[in-house]
């Protein structure tokens, strides 16, 4: 089961995020409600990045000192 690990309001630093995730060893995925890409962003919902249950804590570790995460809300 996947879990949120943060919000995002923008594709772009909720990547990034995954990136840190990803660098660190934690496999993530970004999940968005677009439509299938047929209603573009800010109209859809919002962006969450998403991580097995059993890595959460380490990957809200590693973004608590990522260098920019003022785009997250974390849970």
């Amino acid at each position: 089961m996947r879990v949120s690990v943060g919000r995002y309001h923008n594709l772009t630093e909720a990547a990034l995020d995954q990136a840190v995730l990803e660098a660190t060893g934690i496999d993530a995925v970004i999940s968005t409600d677009n439509a299938g890409g047929m209603m573009p962003l800010p109209f859809a919902g919002v962006i969450r990045l998403m991580v097995a249950e059993e890595n959460a804590e380490a990957a809200l570790e590693a973004l608590d000192g990522s260098p920019d995460d003022t785009g997250t809300d974390q849970p």
